[in-house]
């Protein structure tokens, strides 16, 4: 008989918050304290792997897991690695989605109004672009955190779910793939070249997490019975 495993989507919800923060913070600059917080932050979702375990994104996530440990332990290398990433691997998606450069300028106008759209205002005090991808992955946390919030005071689910899958759709999901095919071609061993794998992993299985709850009616409740089983889940391996 296969385990069954029930969990409320808002708490789901609060574990892609705390994935998606994650994943962001693993491409700012690697300073002691901040590797820390990310094995700190790693060994809390770890907690959660008899339920993660089960999609297709959990062994990349988890080999970058490893990697950051390993960070820790090489100053040196740390730093060689995050500064050969910089330089080989733009983290921006107007020099994916806009190679030439002609059209940059129509691909922040177009994030801009997403983050306007979601109630977000631009600060003074965040200094990457809003097309670097430590701001967009941010943005899907935030995305996160409301509709965990929504599902706690029977918020407007269907309004964010929409959001949430559109935004992957119309950015993520279309710069991350090139961004990951750069970084496989000329990363070679580099230890961020695990980091940039468990993005394109986990963006494509989010698009489909939220794909599918998305088509559930939300009158069932907030709880959901997933059945640990691969044929039985299209989000999972």
């Amino acid at each position: 008989m296969s385990p069954m495993i029930s969990i409320r989507l808002e708490d789901i919800a609060q574990l892609r918050y705390a994935l998606y923060r994650f994943l962001a913070a693993s491409f700012l600059a690697p300073e002691e304290e901040r590797l820390e917080q990310l094995d700190e932050a790693a060994g809390i979702l770890e907690a959660y792997g008899a339920f993660l375990q089960h999609f297709a994104f959990y062994g990349p996530w988890r080999r970058w897991v490893g990697q950051v440990r390993r960070l820790r332990l090489a100053p040196h290398e740390r730093e060689v690695a995050y500064t050969e990433l910089l330089q080989v691997v733009p983290l921006q998606a107007s020099r994916y989605l806009d190679p030439e450069g002609w059209g940059q300028g129509r691909v922040l106008l177009e994030l801009e109004r997403a983050y306007r759209e979601a109630g977000l205002r631009p600060s003074s005090e965040h200094l990457l672009p809003p097309d670097h991808l430590v701001v967009e992955l941010e943005f899907m946390a935030f995305l996160c955190y409301q509709e965990s919030r929504a599902w706690a005071e029977s918020g407007p689910i269907s309004r964010l779910l929409s959001f949430e899958r559109r935004f992957l759709i119309r950015h993520l999901r279309r710069w991350i793939p090139p961004l990951a095919c750069k970084a496989r071609a000329e990363l070679g061993a580099n230890l961020y070249r695990a980091a940039v794998e468990a993005v394109e992993a986990y963006i494509f299985h989010d698009g489909d997490w939220v794909t599918l709850v998305a088509s559930l009616d939300p009158s069932r409740g907030m709880k959901l019975d997933h059945e640990l089983k691969g044929e039985r889940s299209p989000v999972a391996q």
